[in-house]
């Protein structure tokens, strides 16, 4: 639509694998950095302001791929951000760990992070939409979805949340649904990630 290319998976692949390895570079550069790349090229390129946060902001790889995207994270990532039940979450934390033996990283280095659809609420009806429209798109039935997702009372929600930190999760990247008012983020907050503080 906008004229720019799409390329086939694997050029995707390989040009993420390539631009998180540069990205790296220019962080813990101490000077100029020349690349050449298949997809990336730099000469005496100079990269300023330096990082704030030593060696550098985490790079989070965002994605689940189990042969490419958790290896490029294994090679140069420090922060996993994917999605799935507690159980596929699990799945993908054993293949990230299996990349880290293969390129000889210490698996612990890396933080496991999950991006989820987090609604806590007490209307039946709210969540009987909520798990029927996020439930298809992860393979679930409507009450293994009323199971496995974070939405629902906040009892329920806890419960989730447990399963993922027992699955080797340290942290959510929560999102919500509208009406987006401050009473349901106070809510989250009071009622689902206040006790495990």
């Amino acid at each position: 639509m906008y004229g720019i290319d799409f390329p086939p998976v694997k050029e995707r692949q390989d040009r993420l694998e390539e631009a998180v390895h540069l990205i790296k570079l220019l962080f813990e550069a101490e000077g100029r950095v020349n690349f050449d790349g298949k997809y990336y090229h730099l000469n005496d390129a100079v990269f300023v302001p330096r990082c704030v946060q030593k060696p550098h902001p985490p790079i989070m790889v965002g994605g689940g791929g189990e042969k490419r995207t958790l290896r490029t994270l294994a090679l140069y990532g420090d922060v996993m951000n994917v999605f799935g039940t507690p159980d596929v979450v699990r799945a993908k934390i054993a293949a990230i760990e299996a990349h880290c033996r293969a390129v000889g990283r210490d698996p612990a280095e890396i933080q496991r992070t999950i991006s989820a659809t987090v609604v806590v609420t007490d209307n039946q009806g709210l969540i009987d939409r909520l798990v029927g429209m996020f439930g298809p798109g992860m393979g679930l039935k409507p009450d293994e979805a009323k199971k496995l997702l974070p939405i629902g009372p906040p009892a329920h929600v806890r419960e989730v949340v447990e399963r993922y930190a027992e699955a080797g999760v340290s942290g959510i990247i929560m999102q919500t649904q509208g009406p987006w008012k401050r009473e349901i983020y106070q809510r989250i907050n009071d009622e689902v990630v206040a006790p495990f503080a």
